[in-house]
């Protein structure tokens, strides 16, 4: 009767060795020792090398991996909870600290034990928080954007598309080790793009950006998202006489518009280009092939065509 629930010794890999080299098969060698097919698949399969099965070896492996599966679940103390500290304390994160282990072959306990360690006791949460995270979050909660008025609350009007002067607008970054970003207003109706170049994504910049970009054109509201560059929308309404509206957190198809303008401005500008790099000529001459492409949805004309016949009966 096969008895699986033994280890296999180093006598029956030395017959197993034999055996494969006469050329027998995993099901005749599981014949002759008692075994299943299976226990001998994974016997080959775990401890041969090169391709090649040589039972000192395998035997040698067999007994390294049982040496690790006696690791003890929980970290109390000793070598492995000073090993997972002072991975911790160097900002690595648990599945880091157990797949480093793993690769230089020590003793370490699994991520998931790791994590377990850390939520048995609320001392070790500060391991999680990575450098000046905490205070990043401290700023962040002084940052926060207050009296928004929800796009929930925005006249009917402004989604029926049947006047110039509501907006949508948003940013373009480029990568993250940059600060320069380019701002975008796209007008609902005519399609008609306004853009300008940001040092970096600032209230301040942006106000600035948007009341010069948007003078002389009609601005009745603007539907932004809940970036910190709209931290400073009452001074915005103020400038322009217009109202902000912002957008459901991590709902991008309510300002579906802009982000599909967006879209069109990176052919020109690639994810990844840094915009400090990109001159206002370049920017300009971007928006304007854009704002001279007809568009099916606008009956094929372009979007400075229908934002120049609205202005004219204005």
């Amino acid at each position: 009767m096969p008895h699986s629930y033994e280890h296999i010794n180093r006598t029956e890999r030395e017959r197993i060795a034999i055996m494969i080299s006469g050329g027998s098969s995993d099901e005749s060698i599981a014949t002759a020792l008692g075994r299943h097919r299976t226990t001998i698949w994974r016997e080959r399969r775990r401890n041969s090398t090169s391709g090649r099965y040589f039972p000192g070896l395998a035997h040698a492996n067999a007994e390294r991996l049982r040496h690790m599966a006696r690791r003890p679940r929980k970290l109390r103390t000793g070598p492995a909870v000073a090993a997972v500290k002072a991975g911790l304390r160097a900002a690595w994160s648990p599945d880091q600290i157990s797949g480093r282990g793993r690769y230089e072959n020590r003793e370490v306990p699994s991520r998931m034990t790791i994590y377990r360690w850390i939520y048995e006791d609320q001392t070790h949460m500060k391991y999680l928080r990575g450098p000046d995270r905490a205070s990043r979050q401290r700023r962040q909660k002084h940052q926060r954007i207050h009296d928004r008025v929800m796009i929930d609350d925005r006249p009917r009007v402004v989604s029926e598309r049947m006047r110039v002067g509501d907006w949508e607008s948003d940013t373009v970054r480029g990568p993250m080790k940059s600060k320069a970003c380019v701002a975008t207003h796209v007008d609902r109706k005519s399609r008609y793009l306004v853009a300008g170049l940001l040092e970096e994504r600032t209230g301040k910049q942006m106000n600035v950006q948007a009341i010069r970009d948007l003078r002389g054109l009609p601005v009745h509201t603007l539907t932004v998202d809940n970036g910190m560059e709209f931290g400073s929308f009452k001074k915005l309404e103020s400038a322009l006489k217009a109202e902000v509206y912002f957008a459901h957190e991590k709902c991008p198809w309510e300002r579906a518009l802009n982000e599909n303008t967006n879209g069109l401005l990176r052919w020109f500008f690639p994810k990844g280009i840094d915009f400090a790099e990109v001159s206002p000529a370049q920017l300009r001459r971007a928006v304007g092939l854009l704002n001279n492409r007809p568009r099916r949805v606008l009956g094929y004309r372009t979007p400075k065509e229908v934002m120049d016949e609205c202005l004219l009966q204005l």
